[in-house]
């Protein structure tokens, strides 16, 4: 939202400002959108590869688990944002 507004006459800092958003964690932000490691893609296949064998009933615990089992350390929370 800051970037889409940050192009007409606005400038960053006050649009930071107003959202209550650092401008350094903007410009990380900015930086590393769309940015995806391959530790992480790996994870994700796994991640969609259990989902898919379980027919679609597998949550977070129960793919974290399987992840677990299977030497990955990856707590529900990491699994559930993988699933997303």
């Amino acid at each position: 939202m800051i970037a889409a507004l940050s192009k007409e006459p606005h400038s960053i800092k006050p649009l930071c400002k107003l959202f209550r958003i650092p401008r350094s964690s903007y410009h990380y932000r900015l930086k590393n959108r769309g940015t995806v490691t391959p530790e992480k893609a790996l994870l994700r296949q796994k991640v969609v590869d259990i989902h898919s064998r379980s027919r679609g009933s597998a949550g977070a615990r129960t793919i974290a688990g399987q992840l677990t089992q299977e030497g990955e350390n990856v707590g529900r929370y990491k699994a559930a944002s993988l699933m997303k």
